[in-house]
């Protein structure tokens, strides 16, 4: 689990460029980077806000805690926000939530939290916590934000809900009971939250403490409030834009809850909380000179610190130890890459993967060891050596050829396998996300790892650092610049019916309508593939094309149109029609369904698989009598 969790944080820090997620082009983050980084080391503090909905959390806290204070903090969203609206495309549910998720990260990626989510779906809206439990199974839940909670181990809890009907939507409730209910869960365990609190941004009275959000960060030269906002206008599908003013912006909490035995004046978030790294005071000097010594204009100043520190360190504590790692490359000027030569592959497909480190500091670096790492079945062939020495200045190119495991899946979301199982009326079945099946480290994150990795091992002023990156495609646009697209995996064509959804009057038996199925080819170079249409029982298609469809390129795309009547004896119902493409050869094999990305230019692109069908409702249509359309 750490695993994954870890590469989210050290990506953001070695990203460069606002906007573009975990596919930016190399680069360390610069002082930026470095100095957020530091903020987060030498102390142990930790945070975890718990809402219902992407756009729920309180956003000026989150900034203000993570970029100010220098804690590691995270929000917890009950769902993805599948039932709500979407102002920018046509996607709605499963799909909406896919958006919506990414939207997070790209709020993320500005205020320095981290993002987590639970199995439940958001089913639309509801008005009270009863009307939500009938959804969503009590039980499930708490074990999900329990698990998010052992995980990540915060010393506070901060509710964006009260749990009460003041809260109005049912599902807003349902997140202030269950963040209340885990608190109590672990109230005396050794190891559980000290504190709970509550946004009370709306209720001035009941505030126990007001932050200042409107302080100035000196590295962005914005206030935190400013940074929130601008994380807050990611949110484009909700129509969350907003003003990113100036001056201060005050952040009210509650404190609802305190740990037997903690109790005293609540004067701040971590007051009364042990928040020392015990044993560990050399580790911590070391951390504070490199705070101090910190300069912008030669940030390499505190590599020998930050070396000596990750000695200190050892191996104790991986949270701590990933974020010095990648401090300390970054104030060497070390980056990694990874690029490869497709972005849409196919099962048994080879690629060519060419892995850079870059020292652009001032000082040398022993490349130890750099590698590629795929799932489980695929082959990785290194091509060139990988040990040598990286002198200030240079770009050391190392190129393995990888070959797709010849049962590789197409690419989806991890919760996205089965479809969700939505409620049917019995309290027995949730709107819940199925997660059997997928692995247990991947449960609760945005999105599971990428598929395929750089992992550089080198040698920096005599301390081991591992970095890591994801391997994309990239190339260039004219009228933007580089462009970079995650590796995702398909089947040798991609099938698509138009329109994938027809309403039929039933009394207009005989009648024809056309349908339009699509194959894009996707492998590399000629290929041929004949297309299958499948029929309702008792349905029949018009003439059908009787030659295959031939492709000279990969991507390329070609279409057949067939005619369909809706035959005699057929009542109003639900009916489907589906489409295939076989392929010619002894490895063309069948396609019946597609991949899809939703790509925007605000949120990382993410695939989801389309079945290769369209839905015909046959129905009484009975429309007025019209005298006159004015």
């Amino acid at each position: 689990m750490w695993r994954a969790l870890r590469f989210s944080l050290v990506a953001s820090l070695s990203a460069a460029g606002p906007g573009l997620g975990q596919l930016a082009p190399p680069g360390t983050g610069g002082v930026a980077a470095l100095a957020a980084a530091l903020k987060q080391l030498g102390a142990n503090k930790r945070v975890l806000m718990i809402g219902a909905h992407p756009d729920d959390e309180t956003s000026d806290l989150l900034a203000l805690l993570a970029r100010g204070m220098g804690a590691q903090v995270a929000y917890l969203s009950l769902n993805r926000g599948e039932g709500g609206q979407n102002l920018i495309g046509p996607e709605l549910g499963p799909e909406l939530g896919v958006i919506r998720s990414e939207e997070l990260l790209a709020a993320r990626e500005l205020d320095g939290a981290r993002q987590f989510f639970t199995r439940a779906y958001d089913f639309g809206y509801s008005k009270t916590a009863d009307e939500t439990w009938r959804f969503w199974p009590r039980d499930s839940l708490l074990e999900d934000v329990l698990d998010v909670i052992r995980r990540f181990r915060p010393q506070v809890l901060i509710s964006v809900f009260s749990g009460t009907p003041r809260d109005g939507h049912g599902q807003h409730q349902v997140s202030g009971l269950l963040a209340r209910q885990a608190f109590e869960a672990l109230r005396d365990s050794s190891w559980g939250p000290v504190k709970l609190y509550r946004s009370a941004n709306f209720d001035t009275a009941g505030a126990s403490l007001v932050l200042d959000a409107g302080a100035l960060d000196p590295v962005t030269g914005r206030s935190y409030h400013q940074v929130a906002m601008a994380g807050r206008s990611r949110h484009r599908s909700q129509d969350q834009g907003a003003l990113e003013r100036p001056g201060p912006s005050p952040v009210r909490v509650a404190l609802l809850e305190v740990r037997r035995g903690r109790d005293g004046p609540d004067v701040g978030i971590f007051a009364g909380i042990d928040t020392l790294l015990h044993g560990r005071e050399g580790y911590v000097a070391l951390i504070d000179s490199a705070r101090a010594r910190l300069n912008p204009s030669r940030p390499s100043a505190v590599v020998p610190l930050l070396a000596r520190a990750l000695r200190a360190l050892g191996d104790g504590d991986a949270g701590q130890r990933d974020i010095l790692q990648a401090a300390l490359a970054t104030a060497a000027g070390v980056s990694i890459d990874g690029v490869a030569d497709d972005d849409i592959v196919i099962p048994g497909e080879r690629l060519q993967v060419e892995a850079s480190v870059w020292n652009a500091g001032d000082s040398g670096s022993t490349l130890d060891g750099i590698d590629v790492t795929a799932p489980l079945g695929w082959s990785v062939e290194r091509i060139d050596p990988s040990a040598s020495p990286v002198a200030p200045g240079a770009l050391a190119i190392r190129r393995f050829a990888l070959t797709v495991a010849r049962d590789a899946p197409r690419s989806r979301p991890y919760f996205l396998g089965p479809r969700p199982r939505l409620a049917s009326g019995s309290p027995l079945h949730g709107a819940l996300y199925d997660w059997s099946g997928v692995p247990p480290e991947w449960r609760g994150l945005p999105f599971e790892p990428p598929p395929v990795e750089v992992v550089a091992r080198l040698t920096i002023a005599g301390s081991a650092v591992t970095l890591r990156r994801e391997v994309a495609y990239r190339y260039r646009d004219q009228a933007i610049g580089e462009v970079r697209r995650p590796l995702l995996v398909t089947r040798p064509f991609d099938v698509e019916v138009s329109p994938d959804l027809v309403v039929w009057p039933a009394d207009r038996r005989g009648t024809s309508r056309q349908f339009t199925v699509s194959v894009t080819n996707r492998a590399r170079g000629p290929a041929v593939a004949s297309v299958r249409l499948t029929l309702p029982r008792g349905w029949a298609a018009g003439a059908v094309p009787s030659e295959s469809l031939a492709f000279q390129r990969e991507d390329e795309a070609k279409s057949v149109t067939f005619t369909v009547s809706l035959p005699a004896g057929v009542g109003p119902g639900v009916y489907e029609l589906g489409a295939a493409a076989i392929g010619g050869g002894p490895d063309g094999g069948t396609s019946e369904s597609a991949l899809v990305v939703i790509a925007y230019p605000h949120i990382r692109p993410r695939p989801v698989v389309h079945p290769s069908t369209a839905g015909i409702r046959v129905a009484r249509v009975a429309l007025p009598a019209l005298v006159r359309v004015r």
